[in-house]
């Protein structure tokens, strides 16, 4: 008998993204020159040297480079958010990241297949509006 596949599930904070964002930002600017500007006006020095005297915590990474280095995105709505649930990444694939919002309309989208008390087994429940949605 085939076993069932169970998809990998796991939280991403922006605490955990933050503590990652300066080494994922050097990598990205490695080939800068220290002096060399941003649109802000800032040196890539300036901010190197910034990034050497910060706590690492998601509000001082969102100050000194902005809230994409700090916060996880959600794939669905592609807002930052404090928490996403991640699925997938088993073997090398990709992931979907979900916020708390989206993860809530998908439960309602999907609760409406949920047997009811009153339904018979089987039947499909009535679909539920675009409109009805948060």
């Amino acid at each position: 008998m085939r076993q069932r596949h169970v998809p990998a599930f796991r939280i991403l904070t922006d605490v955990e993204v933050s503590a990652s964002a300066i080494e994922r930002w050097r990598e990205q600017y490695s080939h800068w020159t220290p002096e060399r500007r941003f649109s802000d006006g800032k040196s890539k020095g300036e901010v190197d040297a910034a990034l050497d005297a910060c706590s690492r915590t998601p509000s001082e990474i969102s100050r000194i480079l902005n809230a994409g280095w700090a916060n996880p995105r959600c794939d669905l709505c592609e807002e930052r958010a404090t928490v996403v649930a991640q699925v997938g990444g088993e073997y090398g694939g990709n992931t979907v990241s979900c916020c708390v919002t989206c993860a809530e309309r998908v439960c309602l989208l999907l609760g409406q297949f949920l047997p009811r008390a009153a339904d018979p087994v089987g039947k499909p429940p009535r679909p539920l509006p675009a409109g009805e949605l948060p």
